[in-house]
């Protein structure tokens, strides 16, 4: 589309209306009225054009800044989604398994410095989540 808009200029910027050289309509008072007409039209023509090549440029700014802004809304996009998968995934599993150490071979090795609980009181909690976990399901 840029390509496009590069043309599209370099056309009407070859466009041009003269105006008519005095004397060809006549010497009389139509001949210069008529000129004084054509004159003004041929330069509102002209104003015009210059106005349609300024646009296009324009235009063609625009376009580019909005392809650049879309590109960096995908990468803030895909960035964006990532952390709110990994957000999901964590809080979707029981809460001692995102912050404790488990010794069972299923459990995820995670150490926990700042958190003055034993691992043995973390394993109970996570095997009472699983328990009360699967008797809501049999009971629902």
């Amino acid at each position: 589309m840029k390509n496009m808009l590069v043309d599209m200029k370099v056309d009407v910027d070859k466009l041009r209306v003269d105006t008519p050289r005095p004397g060809l309509l006549g010497q009389g008072a139509s001949g210069e009225s008529l000129k004084a007409q054509l004159d003004l039209a041929s330069e509102r023509i002209n104003t015009t054009l210059s106005h349609l090549s300024d646009s296009l440029i324009k235009f063609y700014d625009g376009t580019d800044r909005a392809a650049k802004e879309m590109t960096g809304a995908d990468e803030e996009a895909g960035a964006w989604g990532r952390a709110m998968a990994a957000g999901v995934a964590m809080v979707s599993q029981p809460f001692s398994m995102n912050v404790g150490k488990d010794d069972r071979p299923d459990a995820m090795p995670v150490p926990i410095p700042f958190l003055p609980i034993p691992p043995a009181l973390l394993q109970e909690m996570q095997s009472r989540i699983e328990i009360m976990g699967a008797s809501e399901e049999g009971g629902a």
